[in-house]
């Protein structure tokens, strides 16, 4: 039973990792369009919300890399599902601090943001019962 749970921890560190990744995405996208659209005469990315709203997402994505780094390096299955929890649920936050930079666009389907959003609440979904009984992937 030893090679499965292996196998289980790799996949939850792997998928954290991707979710991690989704995250910065988001992110980079954010900062560029915080460049590029411009307001009142100035780039949205001088003004002082905007500028904490990145800041918050940017502390969510780094955070979540330091719990994917921990649910690598578990020595158990539960230790790196709940560290791949909390990393889950730090980047579906900075998806959705980035979407909320974006605005009403980043709902349509010009912009892919809604996505990555979508598959970080399904992961937080798988891993959001981890503490119970039950199985955590089936």
């Amino acid at each position: 039973t030893a090679l499965p749970e292996t196998c289980l921890a790799e996949y939850v560190s792997l998928s954290a990792a991707e979710s991690v990744g989704g995250a910065r995405l988001c992110l980079d996208l954010a900062q560029r369009y915080c460049a590029d659209r411009v307001a009142f005469g100035r780039p949205i990315g001088k003004f002082q919300a905007v500028q904490h709203l990145a800041a918050d997402a940017l502390r969510d994505v780094e955070l979540a890399k330091s719990a994917v780094a921990w649910a690598a390096n578990a020595e158990s299955l539960h230790e790196a599902t709940r560290a791949a929890r909390n990393s889950v649920l730090l980047s579906r936050r900075s998806i959705e601090t980035s979407m909320q930079i974006f605005g009403g666009i980043s709902q349509t389907w010009e912009l892919d943001l809604h996505w990555y959003l979508r598959h970080a609440i399904a992961l937080h979904t798988l891993y959001a019962n981890v503490d119970s009984k039950q199985p955590v992937a089936a």
